[in-house]
């Protein structure tokens, strides 16, 4: 892992990197359901929502030659529409620069979530991935992210059916 990648809370500056980000996830097709790029304005609003919330956006930064820019995040959201009966649960996404994937940004990005959950009143996690993602799934397996469900060809992107793995982990024994 190199030393120069730092995790902080996203800023509205961030804001390009991050649909970058999830421009590149969109055209590879194999993390989202998104088919066509996102305008950076189009966020605009769901950032704002993030920042400073109970459920942030993280970014990873690489500051090796002197320019801060976003190379990851990890994004929390309320699970099943925002009830109240479910805020101890968070789903989340985790999207990765092409160029850093597979360097442990994601194992970063994952841990320090892991590490902050108490102190956002999450003990429960849950997170979906395409069944052929097998990168993601691996990544949150070794965090001891479950199986909790399986749902076939739910997706469609590129003209290909795409099953779904749910995963989850309970983080602390009230979970139970």
């Amino acid at each position: 892992m190199p030393t120069n990648i730092q995790l902080r809370p996203a800023l509205m500056s961030d804001l390009e990197d991050i649909v970058a980000i999830y421009n590149f996830a969109i055209a590879e097709g194999n993390s989202t359901c998104d088919v066509s790029p996102i305008p950076a304005e189009q966020w605009r609003d769901w950032l704002a929502a993030h920042i400073g919330s109970r459920r942030p956006v993280w970014v990873a930064e690489d500051t090796a030659d002197g320019r801060i820019k976003a190379i990851g995040y990890l994004a929390l959201s309320y699970f099943m529409n925002e009830r109240p009966g479910y805020f101890r649960t968070s789903d989340m996404g985790v999207y990765i620069h092409p160029q850093y994937q597979g360097k442990g940004v994601g194992s970063l990005l994952l841990d320090f979530a892991i590490n902050q959950a108490s102190a956002l009143g999450i003990d429960t996690f849950a997170t979906t991935a395409f069944a052929h993602n097998t990168g993601s799934i691996r990544l949150f397996k070794k965090f001891g992210f479950e199986r909790w469900g399986y749902f076939p060809k739910v997706a469609k992107v590129r003209n290909q059916d795409f099953d779904l793995i749910m995963l989850g982990i309970h983080l602390s024994s009230s979970a139970s």
